[in-house]
């Protein structure tokens, strides 16, 4: 599954299955298999450049969005940020908003440029956190823009920005347990 989100939520990306083993921690006969099974069910096109098979996913497939979309929800941005932030207790809440979690909870719009993350916490560790994203930001389709605030400031209903965060759809990052949810609230 791990493969296939990974494929499927960077649907441009064309790599070799060793390639695509690599970003995912896998074995290169695993990958093989699974390509294979995926190609075979219409998902993924493969060519082949020299001896390598090159792997990508295929757009024009009646599967492809709705594939895209759960995976996106369980093994995609939120969840492999709940999974990292988990290990930072500084930080009591996190949220994605903005355009990308607009667009991920189906409201219509331009492609997002960027996904905005907002932290919550009184005595986060901020390079502790930049650190972290870093790490897993290569699995995501766009770049991490981090916001901070302490929950006093997350509180405040007169703050402009906080209010413009809170009236648009937002995903939380579950930070604890093992599931992550992605509704929004307004």
């Amino acid at each position: 599954m791990r493969l296939l989100a990974a494929m499927c939520l960077n649907p441009g990306a064309s790599h070799s299955v060793s390639e695509w083993a690599a970003i995912v921690g896998v074995g290169t006969s695993l990958a093989a298999r699974e390509v294979s099974l995926a190609e075979n069910a219409g998902i993924l096109r493969v060519h082949r450049v020299g001896t390598s098979k090159i792997v990508t996913v295929d757009q024009d497939s009646p599967f492809s969005e709705a594939l895209r979309q759960l995976l996106m929800g369980t093994f995609g941005v939120p969840q492999i940020l709940a999974e990292t932030l988990r290990s930072i207790p500084e930080v009591e809440q996190a949220y994605l908003f903005g355009s990308w979690a607009a667009r991920l909870l189906g409201e219509d719009g331009l492609p997002p440029n960027d996904i905005d993350l907002m932290i919550i916490g009184s005595s986060v560790d901020r390079d502790r956190v930049y650190e972290a994203v870093d790490r897993v930001s290569h699995q995501f389709p766009h770049a991490i823009q981090i916001v901070f605030r302490t929950p006093e400031q997350w509180a405040d209903v007169d703050d402009s920005f906080i209010g413009t965060v809170r009236s648009r759809p937002i995903i939380p990052i579950v930070l604890s347990g093992s599931e992550t949810e992605a509704v929004s609230r307004r």
